[in-house]
């Protein structure tokens, strides 16, 4: 590609090469391994039970795995 289809492609389709290129994109697993790093993300295995929505938040309902609470 020429420089200038080059950039364009960047500009315009980063975000979904990343995900396509990557299992995981780069910038994503560092605000992810930020976050848990700071305790501000657990994860666990859980069964999604119900989705809750409103202008302002999303509610999960959730079922831990093997009946434990984390």
């Amino acid at each position: 590609m020429e420089l200038g289809e080059q950039s364009r492609f960047l500009r315009h389709l980063r975000i979904f090469w990343d995900v396509h290129r990557y299992r995981i994109a780069p910038q994503l697993e560092a605000i992810i391994n930020r976050k848990r790093q700071n305790g501000s993300l657990t994860v666990l295995a859980a069964e999604l039970r119900g989705v809750e929505a409103n202008a302002d938040n999303i509610c999960l309902t959730l079922q831990p795995r093997h009946g434990l609470c984390g």
